[in-house]
């Protein structure tokens, strides 16, 4: 794995930086795999995160590889046929924590008591649906010009997305809340850009800190 060479505490005026491996963290939450500790003379180490992925979340929130692409599915793939949800530039939505609210849309709810090795419970699934909704700056608790801030952000017009807010209030069912989530998901530009919009509307959201990236390109 590639390291970055400046660190994120880095400032105008500081010395180079000189990041380094500090070894792996196996993690409770987050990417279930491990993910690598960097450590540089500027601050405390931190932890780098794959593309797509918000902290601590064990799903993605953004259709991409782990090399920050968008993963795109054909309309006769096999998987998008079998999980029915073809939609939104061809990309792999139901691979990321919108698979909730996509299945929701479905009439698909989640198991109260799943095998232990099933991560599709009903309460996980009402998690993400409120999560993505968040995202989307479709909840109530979101103030109106924060909303305005996301919808720029994604990309999506701001009246449009009001009228889903609304809709997503009104609504008392999975159903309901689902079929607006993908609304609003299938109105989102999808370009090499997607995933760094997605964590920047998270961040304005408040659901995360302000995201930092490295691109070794």
């Amino acid at each position: 794995m590639e390291i970055p060479h400046c660190c994120v505490w880095w400032a105008e005026g500081f010395d180079e930086c000189a990041v380094k491996r500090k070894g792996w963290r196996l993690r409770d939450t987050g990417p279930c795999h491990p993910l690598a500790k960097v450590k540089c003379h500027h601050g405390p180490a931190f932890t780098l995160y794959p593309p797509g992925y918000g902290p601590y979340q064990r799903e993605l929130a953004a259709p991409v590889s782990p090399a920050g692409k968008l993963v795109r599915i054909g309309a006769s793939s096999t998987e998008a046929e079998n999980s029915g949800q073809e939609m939104a530039g061809g990309v792999a939505w139901w691979r990321t924590v919108f698979r909730a609210a996509l299945d929701a849309a479905r009439g698909v709810l989640w198991s109260r008591g799943s095998p232990v090795d099933d991560p599709r419970r009903l309460r996980t699934q009402k998690r993400h649906i409120v999560l993505t909704a968040t995202l989307l700056g479709l909840t109530s608790e979101i103030k109106d010009d924060v909303v305005q801030h996301i919808a720029d952000c994604l990309g999506v017009a701001y009246l449009v997305l009001s009228d889903l807010r609304r809709d997503y209030k009104a609504s008392s069912t999975h159903l309901g809340r689902g079929t607006t989530i993908i609304k609003a998901v299938e109105l989102i530009p999808v370009d090499r850009t997607l995933d760094k919009r997605l964590m920047t509307a998270g961040y304005i959201a408040g659901l995360w800190g302000k995201p930092e990236w490295w691109d070794p390109g």
